[in-house]
């Protein structure tokens, strides 16, 4: 069914009723068979793929013709630092040329320094210039016939990268390279390479028409997504998703390599099979084995350091950006980490409020990850402190009145609550996040809000911005990434703009760990208002600008710059429940230290991060004009610069007259994250109601606003909504999910609604169904 005819109310009536009794499910949903004629084609494809790739293939589904052949990751470790180059191979399988288009991610605190293009014998460096500059240069490259190469930043964590004027059967490689601190906390050191975007929700009135799926993709991917007034760049950071049953022939290689420099011991990786060879007490090799291959989940490696470890480490390096225009010649990485005192062992009493996204995107093992999470948690809880859970997906709903003191039948209650929920509806966060933070304060209690979330939204600026002005002294904002590939560039930005920390907890690792450090962490004083003394040491510009608060066992880690060099005592102070703490340190900034030079990237693509936590939902030219120079000067990627490559291997080309029409352009669609359910994405995948609801409601269901969106419907269930849609219901924010977009109880109607840009038929009165939860919360 085409996007712009109506669908009779009737089939609407049976798609509701399906859907409300629970739409299909991924259990049961059989996948597609591939016959011989198909087997057939799919090795002669074969011969362009690898065995990984073929090995997935065969097993998950039927081929989806793609331009993306491969992705190699290496990386190399050496202390805190990574040094990752990534490398995508790109083929034209057509009979004409191309422009493959892939949507991606990379680790939201990356400073991605390089980028080279290979075409045959000959390597293309990328230049780094504005992203409208760069955007010119690609688009005269593909029109005077050259073969080039775009890589463009969407979010800290997802870039586009665009191949242009591939000839039929040619390869073109894509070198990318990255620097990265590894995350330190407690001893252990976390390496994190994503490997897919995950579909976001993404709220908002549509600005413009999606534009539309490809021929090759019809059928097999997740509709497009418009831009919204909320998300104004949601198509780019929408990649199609396939479906179940279709697979893209991408598959993806890693290969680590560790130098600790101390004893390490428990190297485990999260998610994938891998290999693991120790090279002694301080070195070792990783590889991912061929055998998981499909680029759906992230890779993760976790080590613990033997041995005591130092209240305090510092890197520095001078050399290369080092004249006064950048008023210092050295650069630093300072770790701090004050022995606990009898000040830090302190028990207050906490509000601790639990929000839970029970969203579409969660249905499925995600949800029964939080169930867990949520017993190990609660078993934690103490007397002293009082509880409140709090639930967001359409609708934001919380459990008690009011905050109540932690009893067994309090805790009882709030189990049986969690044990209920189930994965359905928006992901309308933002009301969530008013609703834990917002509320009166206790004033003999510090409020500790615990998100978990897979971070599936489009809006995070404005989450991130509103818990940065709320939370105060009063406040402090956890978060937990759940699943396979949660957008950990908002589980981090929350919780460092919130006070507190952003963990993970993947499908396959048991809850009780992590829920043992997050509730013994909270249930502990912390330092807050941290600021260090110098003392009489030319230091400037250090980041982060605001220090975060110390939480038991964690560090405190800053980057800066120097001048001149010299050893002095330092001085960490702050506030712990109110009284004052402070503790000394020695430092020595050598003045001459070739080495570390990556701590010039690092410390500008952390001066770029706190600059734009700034701006990221206002805007500001002043803003935007300091990050493109620093990106400019320090050759990074960020919002607002691109690393553009071209090739003019034949200077005639230069002269070339612009072409008839433009390469074909290919999008790479991308495989669901595992663990989770296209349903809960999209709705049910069958041929005849899911293509007609995503197809002709696709629209409708991004325009209905403060409303559960129903399963490819995505029409308003809601009073509130409906009365955009038809006529105004009564109770319609209790009746999430009745159905249709028709209002509340006793009112609303299909009359007066649009549905692909064409008026419904008027009229007729919102049908009475008991409440229940949505079953999706359409495309993200």
């Amino acid at each position: 069914m085409s996007a712009g005819k109506c669908v009779p109310l009737e089939m609407l009536t049976a798609i509701a009723v399906v859907l409300l009794l629970g739409g299909a499910s991924s259990s049961t949903a059989e996948k597609p068979q591939v016959d011989a004629e198909k087997t057939s084609a799919l090795e002669k494809l074969g011969e362009n793929v690898t065995q990984g790739s073929l090995r997935a293939v065969r097993q998950n589904g039927e081929m989806v013709e793609c331009p993306l052949r491969h992705t190699d990751v290496q990386a190399d470790v050496s202390g805190f630092i990574a040094r990752v180059k990534v490398t995508q191979t790109f083929y034209n399988p057509t009979d004409e040329r191309i422009e493959a288009v892939y949507v991606f991610p990379l680790p939201h605190e990356a400073a991605v320094d390089d980028m080279t293009m290979i075409v045959g014998d000959r390597k293309i460096v990328g230049l780094i210039k504005r992203r409208a500059e760069a955007r010119q240069v690609y688009e005269e490259a593909l029109a005077a016939g050259q073969t080039a190469a775009l890589l463009e930043q969407e979010r800290p964590n997802i870039f586009t990268q665009s191949v242009g004027n591939l000839d039929p059967g040619q390869e073109v490689n894509i070198e990318i390279r990255y620097v990265d601190v590894l995350n330190y906390d407690k001893g252990t050191y976390e390496f994190h390479f994503p490997m897919v975007v995950g579909p976001r929700f993404i709220p908002g009135a549509p600005v413009g028409q999606p534009q539309a799926t490809p021929p090759e993709l019809q059928g097999k991917v997740s509709p497009p997504v418009p831009d919204t007034t909320r998300v104004p760049d949601a198509s780019r950071i929408s990649p199609p998703v396939l479906k179940p049953g279709f697979r893209n022939g991408h598959d993806i290689s890693l290969s680590l390599r560790l130098e600790a420099g101390v004893p390490v011991r428990d190297l485990k990786v999260v998610n994938h099979e891998a290999t693991v060879e120790r090279e002694g007490k301080t070195r070792a090799r990783v590889k991912l084995s061929p055998d998981d291959s499909i680029p759906n989940k992230d890779f993760v490696l976790r080590y613990y350091v033997v041995g005591e470890k130092p209240e305090m480490a510092v890197l520095s390096h001078t050399g290369e950006y080092t004249d006064t225009k950048r008023l210092g010649h050295g650069y630093f990485m300072l770790m701090v980490q004050p022995k606990e005192d009898e000040r830090l062992t302190k028990s207050p009493p906490r509000e601790i409020v639990f929000l839970l996204d029970v969203s579409g995107s969660m249905s499925g093992q995600p949800t029964e990850k939080v169930k867990e999470a949520m017993r190990e948690m609660l078993k934690l809880c103490r007397e002293v402190d009082t509880l409140q859970v709090i639930t967001f997906a359409g609708q934001t709903r919380q459990l008690f009145d009011k905050p109540v003191p932690v009893n067994r039948e309090n805790i009882a209650e709030a189990l049986n609550f969690t044990q209920q929920i189930r994965g359905s509806g928006g992901t309308h966060m933002l009301e969530g996040v008013k609703r834990a933070i917002d509320q009166p304060i206790d004033s003999q209690r510090v409020r500790i809000v615990i998100m978990l979330t897979d971070g599936y939204i489009g809006n995070e600026a404005e989450i991130i911005e509103h818990v940065g002005k709320q939370c105060g002294d009063q406040v402090r904002f956890w978060a937990i990434g759940i699943g396979s590939s949660p957008n950990m560039f908002l589980i981090d930005g929350v919780a460092r703009q919130g006070g507190g920390m952003g963990k993970r907890l993947a499908l396959d690792e048991t809850a009780a760990g992590l829920a043992e450090e997050v509730i013994s962490r909270i249930q502990r004083a912390q330092l807050a208002k941290i600021r260090i003394d110098w003392g009489g040491l030319d230091v400037a510009e250090t980041y982060p600008a605001k220090i975060p608060e110390l939480w038991a066992g964690r560090p405190v880690i800053l980057f800066g710059r120097y001048r001149g060099g010299g050893t002095a005592e330092i001085t960490l102070r702050g506030v712990v429940e109110g009284e004052s703490a402070q503790w000394p340190f020695e430092v020595k900034f050598p003045e001459s230290q070739p080495g570390h030079d990556v701590l010039a990237k690092v410390w500008a693509r952390r001066k770029i991060e706190d600059l734009m936590q700034q701006t990221y939902y206002a805007g500001s030219p002043a803003v935007e004009e300091e990050v493109t120079a620093i990106a400019l000067d320090y050759r990074l990627m960020s919002q607002y610069t691109s690393f553009v490559a071209v090739d003019a291997d034949e200077a005639e080309k230069l002269d070339r007259q612009p072409q008839a029409q433009p390469p074909r352009r290919m999008l790479v669609p991308v495989p669901l994250p595992e663990g989770t359910r296209w349903e809960g994405f999209f709705g049910p995948v069958g041929e005849t109601l899911g293509e007609s609801v995503d197809l002709a409601f696709g629209a409708v269901k991004r325009e209905a606003k403060a409303a559960d969106r129903l399963s490819g419907l995505g029409l308003a269930a809601d009073g509130r909504a409906g009365a955009r849609w038809g006529m105004p219901g009564r109770m319609g924010n209790e009746m999430s999910g009745m159905g249709m977009g028709m209002g509340g109880m006793g009112g609303g109607a299909l009359g007066g609604g649009v549905v692909a840009g064409k008026p419904m038929a008027a009229g007729r009165p919102a049908m009475l169904i008991p409440y229940a939860p949505a079953p999706t919360n359409g495309p993200s």
